[in-house]
């Protein structure tokens, strides 16, 4: 559900009641007002509603009629992440149709730099949308203003009108006494006036009242441009440019096609003839664009028409219808990329992954990012100018058969801190390119266990010897027997 704020010249803000009212009316009918989907711009929210406002030149009193133009002016501010080619806008209120075609944001600090083209669409409640540059990639807090003119198209009782930022309706207090006055479409008068278009060209308006012409069977519109002189500059007639018109007090506007002439040959000035006959409640109009040679703040263009016999005169001072101004705090940043040496470099797949961690800042931020054996450069966090960064190197991958030196940072102002790691200030400007050197060294071969000898036998200790024995008593022989005497037989 579109949100309702209230927002006068001076960026008041106030929820208005009768949101919650329309609200709880379409509840209690069983309705919900459906809300058209707003522009798809990137960041929807980047323009403040609490700071647009509306202004005018002359009397600021005046009323306010169709036709009068006003300026519109608001700030804008995108997050640090937004990137060149990002979109942020407005939608315009249906009492308004865009004139500024397109419009640049200049940067503060260096005005040839350029931080948002803007477009403003033709037709009532159009869209201001606003492509961002290259510029904001390597700033954050980018923020600034815009300003650019609309042409009031639709009357209306009431002193303030809707713009839409981020899907929500945001009420601005018109400029005068209040609403806007629808103003007819006839006029008495003949006149001459012009406008600064869209696509930079110049715009004129011839004007003649039909009751002034009624009796004529013909009218004669001859132009001249005022060449380049001491107060005036240089311009061209645009070929095929030249328009004729009626218009009624409906306001409903009818071509003329039936007439003849056109630009000389240095289109310095025109001739036509519009055939009657001529309505006396209508106004006619010629319209035609020129083209300036060149363009400055100031610069005065001019020509005067001659309407059967009735001279006008009008002249266009060029003035900018859009611009603004923008600015943001230079980042730093750094680009890190590997580099494999050492005898087994070439053991090392294209595709392994190293993690380096990195931290900054007070409180400290801490951010890790992985770049791979092959080389390829890998962005940091895009940091305020100045930003001390540590670097370290952790958790080497395990690759069969390499063993890993010490990892070593360089590249431009670089300072080593010891144990592989490193510091380095960043500061505004592309991005430091550094390296991070792994030396890939060989893994020793694993030595065979020897075979352990078997230990010698350790002599045994000599026993004590027996201390000798008392000798045995020699035998003594027996006495031989003596045999018995044989019998007598």
């Amino acid at each position: 559900m579109t949100t309702l704020k209230h927002h006068s010249k001076v960026g008041r803000t106030v929820r208005l009641a009768v949101g919650l009212l329309l609200v709880a009316f379409t509840l209690l009918a069983g309705t919900v007002p459906a809300q058209a989907a707003g522009p798809a711009f990137d960041y929807p929210a980047a323009v403040d509603p609490g700071s647009i406002e509306l202004s005018r030149t002359g009397d600021p009193d005046a009323p306010l009629n169709t036709g009068h133009r006003l300026q519109v002016t608001a700030t804008w501010s995108v997050p640090d992440s937004a990137q060149g080619g990002e979109t942020f806008g407005l939608t315009l209120p249906e009492e308004f149709s865009g004139y500024t075609g397109e419009f640049a944001i200049p940067a503060t600090d260096d005005p040839t730099q350029t931080v948002a083209n803007c477009v403003v669409s033709s037709g009532r409640a159009g869209t201001v949308t606003c492509t961002l540059t290259d510029y904001v990639n390597e700033r954050s807090d980018v923020r600034g203003e815009l300003w650019f003119v609309v042409l009031v198209e639709k009357a209306t009782q009431e002193d303030e009108v809707k713009f839409v930022v981020d899907d929500e309706v945001t009420l601005v207090e018109l400029p005068g006494p209040g609403g806007i006055v629808g103003v007819s479409p006839l006029s008495p008068d003949y006149f001459k006036g012009g406008w600064i278009g869209q696509d930079g060209s110049l715009g004129w308006q011839v004007h003649f009242p039909g009751a002034q012409v009624e009796a004529l069977p013909s009218v004669v519109v001859e132009d001249h441009l005022t060449p380049a002189g001491a107060t005036t500059q240089e311009h061209y007639g645009v070929e095929g440019s030249i328009r004729v018109s009626s218009k009624t007090e409906t306001g409903i506007s009818e071509r003329i096609t039936n007439w003849t002439g056109g630009w000389n040959e240095d289109k310095t000035s025109f001739r036509i003839e519009i055939p009657g006959p001529f309505n006396p409640d209508a106004s006619y109009y010629v319209v035609y664009h020129t083209e300036p040679i060149v363009t400055a703040e100031g610069d005065i263009y001019a020509n005067e028409a001659t309407i059967s016999g009735v001279q006008v005169k009008a002249q266009q001072t060029w003035s900018a219808s859009g611009g603004g101004n923008g600015i943001g705090k230079a980042l730093g940043q750094f680009a890190l990329s590997k580099l494999v040496t050492g005898t087994s470099a070439t053991a090392v797949p294209s595709d392994t992954a190293f993690t380096v961690n990195y931290s900054y800042g007070d409180p400290v931020e801490e951010r890790s990012m992985t770049v791979l054996a092959d080389g390829t450069a890998v962005y940091s966090a895009r940091v305020p100018d100045g930003t001390v960064v540590t670097l370290e190197e952790v958790n080497l991958p395990d690759v069969p058969g390499v063993v890993w030196g010490t990892p070593k940072f360089t590249g431009p102002g670089i300072t080593e801190l010891g144990d592989g790691r490193a510091q380095i200030a960043l500061h505004e400007g592309g991005a430091v390119s550094l390296s991070l050197t792994n030396d890939a060294g060989e893994t020793p071969p694993i030595p065979e266990e020897p075979i352990t000898p078997e230990e010698p036998c350790t002599p045994g200790v000599p026993g004590t010897p027996a201390e000798p024995g008392t000798p045995e008593e020699p035998c003594v022989p027996e006495e031989p027997v003596t045999p018995e005497e044989p019998c007598t037989p």
